[in-house]
C-alpha cells in the first residue's frame, strides 16, 4: 500500500487545530484572541484535492494565524484513511487506522433470531412482522446483549458494538415493541457506527410511561432513518454523551415527556423529521450540547402537559444551534425557545396557528 502524503498549497507548516485554539497540557484551558487569514488553502492527498468538511458534512475552510496554517483535524484524519473521534470529557482526539472488514449479513424473522445476530460488523435485515422484544426478556446469546431490570419488567441493552446495521422493510411492514412501560424499548451504549432504518418502534401499553423509545448513551456515529417512534415513551430519543447523531425522515409522536432529550452531545442533526400529536412537558430539551440542527422538520399539534410547562424548546449551555426551514403548526406553548447561555440561529422557518411568538427567551444562568 502506498504511503499517503499531504501537501498544502500555501507551503507552510501545518498544525492541527483542536478545541478552538484551547491549550490543555496542564489541565488548564488557555484562550487568546487572534486574526484569522483565509487564503483559499487547498488540501491535496495523493494528488487529489480534498474538500475539508466537519462531521455533519459542512465545509470547513483552513486558515492561517501568525504564519501557521490550521486545518480541521477530522478532515485530515479521514483524508488519510483514519477514523477520527472526539472525547468531550477528556478533550482528546483519537485516530484509528481503518482496515477492511468483512460485513456479516443476516436475515431474521423472530426476536430471538434478532438477538442472536447482534454483533460487530453485522448487517441485519428484518423480515416483515412484529418483533416483541419482551417475549425474549432475559435472553443473552452473546456478550453484546444484556437486560436490565425495571419496575415492571426488563429492558434490552445493546453494548460495545461497532458497525451494526438493523434494517426493516418499512414502517408499515416491520415493528419493534416492548411491553413494560418503565422499560426503554431499545438502548445502545458504548456503540460506534450504528445504522437503524425502516421500522416502527414503541410500547405496546398506552398511558404514562417511565421509559423512552430509543436511548443512545456514550456512543458515536449513530444514524436513524425512516423510523417511526411512538409513545407512551417518555421521550422518542434520549441521547447522552453521543458524538455524531443523525435522524433522517423520522416520525416521532404520542410521547408523554417530550420528543427529544439530549445531554453532553456533539453534532446532533434532525433532518426532514416530523414531531407531532403529543401532550408533554418539554418537547425539545438540550443541555451542554454543541452543533445541534433541525433542518426541514415539521412540529405540529404539540400541547403542553400543564400550565407550568411553557416552552417548546429549552436549551442550556448548548452552542451552535440552527433551526432552519422548519414548519411549526398548531403548537400550544407560551414560549418558542428558552435559551440559557446558548447560541441559537433561526432561518427561514414557517409558523401558523401557534400560541407563541417565534422569538428566543434569554434566561440568566
Amino acid at each position: 500500500m502506498r504511503n499517503k502524503m499531504v501537501w498544502f498549497s500555501c507551503g507552510v507548516l501545518v498544525t492541527l487545530l483542536c478545541a478552538a485554539l484551547a491549550v490543555s497540557a496542564l489541565a488548564v484551558t488557555l484562550q487568546k484572541q487572534a486574526t484569522l487569514e483565509f487564503a483559499n488553502i487547498s488540501l491535496v492527498v495523493d494528488g487529489a484535492k480534498v474538500q475539508p468538511k466537519d462531521a455533519t458534512g459542512k465545509i470547513v475552510e483552513p486558515f492561517i494565524i501568525d504564519g501557521t496554517t490550521y486545518v480541521p483535524v477530522r478532515a485530515v484524519g479521514e483524508a488519510l484513511g483514519m477514523e477520527v473521534s472526539w472525547n468531550q470529557t477528556t478533550k482528546e482526539v483519537s485516530f484509528t487506522s481503518l482496515v477492511p472488514v468483512e460485513i456479516r449479513k443476516v436475515t431474521v424473522s423472530t426476536p430471538k433470531e434478532l438477538l442472536d445476530a447482534i454483533g460487530p460488523n453485522t448487517e441485519i435485515t428484518l423480515k416483515d412482522g412484529v418483533y416483541d422484544l419482551s417475549s425474549v426478556a432475559g435472553y443473552m446469546p452473546n456478550p453484546y446483549v444484556t437486560w436490565q431490570a425495571v419496575f415492571d419488567g426488563e429492558e434490552l441493552w445493546i453494548q460495545d458494538v461497532k458497525n451494526l446495521s438493523i434494517r426493516g422493510g418499512g414502517r408499515e411492514a416491520c415493528e419493534l415493541t416492548a411491553d413494560p412501560r418503565y422499560a426503554t424499548v431499545l438502548n445502545f451504549q458504548y456503540c460506534v457506527n450504528v445504522d437503524l432504518s425502516g421500522f416502527e418502534i414503541g410500547h405496546t401499553q398506552k398511558g404514562d410511561c417511565s421509559g423512552c423509545v430509543m436511548s443512545m448513551q456514550e456512543s458515536n456515529d449513530i444514524t436513524v432513518e425512516d423510523v417511526g417512534l411512538y409513545g407512551c415513551g417518555t421521550y422518542g430519543f434520549f441521547l447522552f454523551d453521543v458524538q455524531g447523531f443523525t435522524a433522517n425522515r423520522c416520525d416521532i409522536y404520542d410521547c408523554s415527556y417530550g420528543a427529544v432529550a439530549a445531554e453532553y452531545g456533539n453534532d446532533v442533526t434532525f433532518r426532514d423529521c416530523t414531531f407531532r400529536d403529543m401532550t408533554c412537558y418539554t418537547p425539545f430539551a438540550m443541555n451542554h450540547c454543541q452543533r445541534v440542527s433541525f433542518e426541514g422538520c415539521t412540529m405540529k399539534n404539540i400541547d403542553r402537559e400543564s400550565k407550568d410547562t411553557t416552552t417548546l424548546f429549552r436549551f442550556f449551555r448548548t452552542y451552535n444551534v440552527a433551526i432552519k426551514n422548519c414548519t411549526f403548526t398548531g403548537n400550544h406553548f407560551s414560549h418558542f425557545i428558552e435559551g440559557t447561555n446558548s447560541e441559537i440561529t433561526l432561518e427561514r422557518n414557517t409558523f401558523q396557528g401557534n400560541d407563541f411568538t417565534p422569538t428566543i427567551l434569554d434566561k440568566e444562568p
